[in-house]
């Protein structure tokens, strides 16, 4: 081919790749205005199907002309990416309401169940899918489903597992604390702070009896026991104090940590400072026994002086600075003189 002939085509080619990066272009922009539209248009349908079901005479009827127009819109089980935008659209929606107006939209979720999309959701590989499935099925409402997401509970994938326990809370309320205060996997901070609030939100109302089994259970583990401090702490449930007190000598840091942070949160009666008093030589860190000295200091020193005395004598210079302290600012000066003045008169050269 001539140099002319082989110009000739180069140019063709160019002109036929540019004529196909503009047909794909127009074509995305008609695919993205469709798909617009049609989300417009689903999204205009969900806010009416929510307000004539919040504000509305609705019944059986009803429901059946909802799920008619769903499959005029496409939303049934051959088009997964409508359901897929129909179940984040509802899940928004509901996220809005609380009181009365919410429960009548979980019972909207159970009226229109979304052609199990959720649930095909978490059978699939890839841990983000199996979350957000499950994240569905219980914003969503599906009871249905409680049983098949109880199985993540203890999965690999933090994520996953995360999810399952907050809907097995959502679905199983108090009752679901036989669970989760025994995981396999440590329940992290942020999700025991997730798993309390949910609790406060959905079940206000304390379940003695439920609580007591998930304490007494002999597999509790240690952030078990800790999620159940919070739980005692959130809902001031003042009968399991004792059962705070009892932790704050655990081996275990973190435990001691919140037990010690959830008494600070409590009106203390004498009987519960007497067992503090009792447990405190057992606290394994000296750290910790000075922030049981700070929430003592918060009573009657004078009732408990000779305690606070014991601590001038403590192995610990800093336990013995703060008993010193707390007896010094509540008058009680003349003690922490004669303890402290034989010693400095050793350490004083003459």
């Amino acid at each position: 081919m001539s140099i002319k002939e082989l110009l000739v085509l180069a140019i063709f080619i160019a002109l036929a790749v540019l004529v196909l990066i503009l047909l794909l272009m127009c074509f995305r922009l008609i695919s993205a205005y469709f798909k617009t539209k049609y989300h417009k248009k689903l999204k205009a349908f969900v806010a009416d199907v929510i307000s004539e079901h919040l504000y509305g005479d609705i019944d059986e009827h009803h429901f059946l002309e909802i799920q008619r127009q769903m499959k005029q819109l496409g939303v049934d089980e051959k088009h997964p990416k409508r359901v897929e935008l129909y179940v984040d659209l509802m899940i928004d929606a509901g996220g809005l309401f609380i009181g009365e107006s919410h429960e009548k939209i979980n019972l909207l979720y159970q009226k229109l169940p979304p052609y199990n999309f959720s649930y095909n959701r978490t059978k699939q590989r890839k841990w983000y899918n199996k979350a957000e499935g499950i994240r569905e099925i219980y914003e969503m409402n599906q009871k249905q489903h409680a049983k098949h997401i109880i199985k993540f509970r203890n999965h690999k994938n933090i994520y996953v597992r995360r999810e399952a326990q907050i809907g097995i809370l959502i679905f199983m309320g108090w009752s679901s604390l036989r669970f989760l205060a025994y995981l396999k996997n440590t329940i992290t901070l942020w999700q025991q702070i997730k798993i309390v609030e949910k609790l406060s939100d959905y079940y206000p109302e304390v379940e003695i009896e439920q609580l007591e089994k998930a304490i007494n259970h002999p597999e509790i583990t240690n952030s078990g026991i800790e999620l159940l401090i919070r739980i005692i702490r959130k809902f001031n449930i003042e009968e399991y104090i004792s059962f705070v007190i009892h932790q704050m000598q655990s081996e275990v840091y973190d435990v001691r940590e919140v037990a010690i942070s959830c008494l600070g949160s409590f009106d203390l009666t004498n009987e519960h400072l007497d067992q503090i008093k009792i447990n405190f030589a057992a606290i394994p860190e000296d750290f910790h026994k000075i922030l049981i000295l700070e929430i003592l200091s918060q009573y009657d020193i004078g009732s408990n002086k000779d305690f606070f005395k014991s601590q001038l004598t403590a192995r610990d210079y800093m336990v013995k600075l703060t008993a010193a302290k707390h007896l010094w600012n509540s008058g009680f000066t003349g003690e922490v003189e004669n303890h402290f003045s034989p010693i400095l008169k050793q350490n004083i050269p003459a």
